[in-house]
């Protein structure tokens, strides 16, 4: 059971990361915009969008994920279960 805590612990420690260094780049870069060029306002403007996208469909990804984990976990724990009431009466 550890393993699994450890690997969904992993998991949700990588994504978090990423979306960490994508959140820190969007705030150095808002810091930054009030000096940019026409282009670069409309490459954010571009951009920043894609970056709620992205956060949003991560943290989408990491519940189904774990979500998936969970009900294989379960499947697997019944049928253990079983096999080892149907050893026991042997």
């Amino acid at each position: 059971m550890s393993q699994m805590k450890s690997m969904q612990d992993a998991l949700k420690g990588e994504s978090g990361k990423l979306v960490g260094e994508l959140q820190t780049l969007r705030d150095e870069i808002k810091l930054k915009l009030h000096l940019a060029s026409a282009e670069g306002r409309d490459a954010w403007n571009r951009l920043e969008p894609e970056l709620d996208d992205f956060e949003r469909r991560m943290g989408n990804a990491a519940e189904a994920t774990m979500g998936e984990l969970r009900n294989a976990g379960s499947e697997l724990k019944t049928s253990l279960e079983r096999l080892y009431h149907s050893l026991k009466k042997s």
